[in-house]
């Protein structure tokens, strides 16, 4: 007796192959799809858990009553928003623009008066020099002659007090002093603009100026990494009349510009900067920010408290490596979080950590902890978290002392 063969369909096993990745490709988008939704709903509640002290009370009463009306009358005045170096990380139309231009830009639109922030003292605003940052522009023709320079974030931009109160401002009644300081900016900026404007300036002293919200995890997806440490990414040229942006960043500033007036709205300077407000504002949780940053915040906390995040230390090492003692001074600062403001419990830790190894590569350190809390919540600004004109005054005067012992 013949048994039957069961015959094989031809194509029948690649069939089973296409319906099987197709399976999996649909189960894959669907599951990327909920880690979307639950990184826009994750970022909802913490939102929503920051906006429920008091003050987080204060800051969105602000907004309503003084930020949008100043931030109206500045615009009319002819003020544009900061683009800070955040932004192209988080605005998808700015993305795209820095990797058409192949940069990553780490200050504002140069020669350009900007608006930027209020916490009780009216809303700032300045002229930027020939780089975006906040100085006089004059301060280039002495890049060869510097006392000081400074790099850091919001603190070092000197938000939210007039110039003449701001660190820089205060350092420069009897320094030259050179702010390269930007307002959002983490360790893994300062590294950036290290190795970027360092080599192009004589300096007695550097002064790396650290805050309670620097203390994360390495970011191995962020655009600025790829961009200066695993990439040469142009920045500066220098020409027999000094330093000037390269033209893929002058072009890049250029396009920029009718993006960013999409942001000239009062109610935000960070609006959403394309046509599809929607899409944009969903686009920036594609790369799942909120989810990453938790997760590193997580296995962070699992670690030794004592130990200084790894960005943290590559931002101390670079600019050390650029100001060589003892023809150079190497300042690592501090600057405390406020307890009302930005409660954070790991602060201190991250403050002895920052000691520590400041301490162990040889280089000075300045707590300005004791003297803030001294100072009390005057320390501070009446309507936000940075800190008050007497508050920079004791950074200010800290830093003075480091550098003219």
């Amino acid at each position: 007796m013949k048994v039957a063969q069961r015959e094989t369909v031809p194509g029948s096993k690649s069939m089973r192959l296409s319906l099987w990745l197709a399976a999996y490709a649909v189960m894959a988008v669907f599951v990327y799809g909920m880690l979307v939704i639950g990184d826009f709903t994750l970022a909802r509640i913490q939102e929503r858990s920051q906006g429920l002290s008091a003050g987080a009370a204060i800051e969105a009463q602000r907004v309503m009553d003084e930020d949008i009306p100043q931030r109206a009358a500045a615009i009319a005045e002819g003020f544009h928003p900061i683009l800070y170096p955040t932004l192209i990380e988080t605005e998808p139309a700015l993305m795209a623009l820095a990797q058409r231009f192949g940069v990553a830009p780490l200050a504002s639109h140069p020669n350009t008066p900007l608006y930027y922030c209020n916490e009780g003292y009216g809303l700032l605003t300045f002229h930027t020099d020939r780089f975006g940052f906040r100085n006089p522009d004059a301060i280039w023709n002495e890049r060869d002659s510097l006392d000081l320079v400074l790099i850091g974030d919001s603190f070092v931009h000197g938000a939210c007090v007039p110039t003449k109160a701001s660190i820089a401002g205060r350092l420069s009644q009897d320094m030259t002093v050179l702010n390269l300081g930007i307002g959002g900016n983490s360790p893994v900026h300062y590294v950036a603009t290290a190795k970027t404007f360092l080599p192009h300036v004589t300096t007695k002293a550097v002064a790396l100026v650290f805050y309670a919200n620097d203390n994360g995890p390495p970011d191995q997806g962020s655009y600025y990494r790829r961009a200066f440490f695993e990439h040469d990414t142009p920045y500066l040229t220098v020409t027999r009349d000094g330093l000037h942006l390269d033209e893929a960043l002058t072009q890049f500033y250029s396009a920029a510009t009718p993006v960013m007036e999409g942001a000239r709205g009062a109610q935000s300077p960070v609006m959403s900067l394309t046509h599809c407000r929607i899409c944009a504002r969903g686009a920036k949780y594609l790369s799942l920010p909120t989810i990453r940053k938790t997760l590193g915040e997580m296995i962070g906390r699992s670690k030794r408290r004592d130990e200084l995040p790894a960005d943290s230390r590559l931002a101390i090492d670079t600019v050390a490596a650029h100001c060589p003692a003892p023809d150079c001074t190497t300042v690592v600062a501090y600057i405390p979080e406020s307890p009302f403001w930005r409660p954070d419990p790991r602060a201190a830790a991250y403050a002895s950590a920052l000691a520590a190894y400041a301490a162990k590569i040889g280089v000075t350190f300045v707590d300005t902890t004791p003297k803030i809390r001294a100072l009390g919540q005057d320390a501070y600004a009446s309507k936000g978290p940075h800190l008050s004109p007497e508050g920079y005054a004791f950074v200010a005067a800290a830093l003075r002392d480091a550098v003219r012992p």
